[in-house]
């Protein structure tokens, strides 16, 4: 399916376009603060298609072990289909692990058809490499997390003669010392990818490992600025260090601090909808979902 230049959609006096190329989506009105606007539809989705995961990282916010379980193909493609039809932009797959899901590579088309710009997150990119002529064809990009830039150097030579602009390099904060972190930043420049921090989360195994302090991560704002290097953090963050962010320079236009103000979160497994993958409540994922779970889950988030 071959995906257009420009996705364009009306909200009253509101217009969004989005770029299903670069990810680029831009909110426009004369009236509306955009800022405080939720739109009639995620335009995000994030998806867990498995809590199987044989990596077992200690500070696993959703618990993922050998024990977990997969989403059905058939689940898969209801979700597929009723989020294409609601006009959601694009999706983010993840688990677990991913590429250890017996389907993940029939998974990739079911959302590419639907109209949905997919990505996906992994541990072991050396199964996308492995892959990767089936898996390009259907994705706009995928993710890996590293453990610092040791590893970082090893995983970027495992990908090598993939695009960097389809690569995100995703860093959890609290699990790098300061030198680590900026060396792991320094590495990707030199790959050209993309960084995405994310905040430390203390549900699951999170709540029992003792994460690094990392109040100084602010500073990496300025070292990807040095170093030509696109860096997006989560909401998590954002919320956490609200104020140190905007210190930076960094206009509120730019990042939000509201879970679920675009974006949502379904659990394939239990086929249930959630605001994010870590904490508050979840309703069925039914197929009037856009009419009432959805509408239920924004008034939850709004108080």
């Amino acid at each position: 399916m071959t995906q257009p230049l420009l996705t364009l959609y009306r909200d009253g006096d509101t217009w969004t376009g989005f770029n299903p190329v670069s990810g680029l989506k831009v909110t426009a009105s004369p009236s509306t603060d955009i800022l405080s606007y939720r739109p009639p539809r995620p335009e995000l989705v994030d998806i867990n298609v498995t809590d199987f995961c044989s990596v077992g990282c200690a500070f696993c916010y959703r618990g993922s072990d050998t024990r977990g379980e997969h989403a059905t193909l058939e689940n898969l493609a209801t979700i597929a289909q009723r989020l294409g039809k609601a006009g959601v932009f694009e999706v983010a797959l993840g688990g677990g692990e991913i590429t250890e899901h017996p389907h993940f590579l029939q998974m990739l088309p079911l959302f590419h058809e639907a109209g949905l710009v997919t990505n996906f997150t992994t541990r072991l990119p050396q199964h996308v490499a492995a892959q990767w002529r089936r898996i390009e064809p259907h994705i706009g990009a995928f993710a890996f997390s590293t453990s610092g830039p040791r590893e970082l150097k090893r995983q970027a030579e495992t990908l090598r003669g993939l695009p960097a602009e389809r690569i995100n390099v995703h860093v959890v904060m609290g699990t790098q010392s300061e030198a680590q972190f900026r060396a792991t930043l320094e590495e990707a420049a030199r790959h050209r990818y993309r960084v995405t921090l994310l905040g430390y989360k203390t549900t699951e195994r999170g709540g029992e490992y003792r994460p690094i302090p990392y109040d100084w991560w602010t500073g990496g704002i300025a070292l990807a600025q040095e170093r030509g290097l696109a860096l997006s953090i989560d909401t998590t963050l954002a919320e956490q260090y609200h104020q140190d962010i905007l210190a930076a320079g960094v206009a509120q236009e730019y990042f939000h601090v509201r879970e679920g103000q675009y974006s949502a979160f379904i659990d394939a497994v239990s086929m249930t909808l959630h605001a994010s993958s870590y904490a508050g409540p979840s309703f069925p994922f039914t197929e009037d979902w856009l009419e009432t779970a959805w509408p239920r889950l924004v008034t939850l988030t709004q108080e």
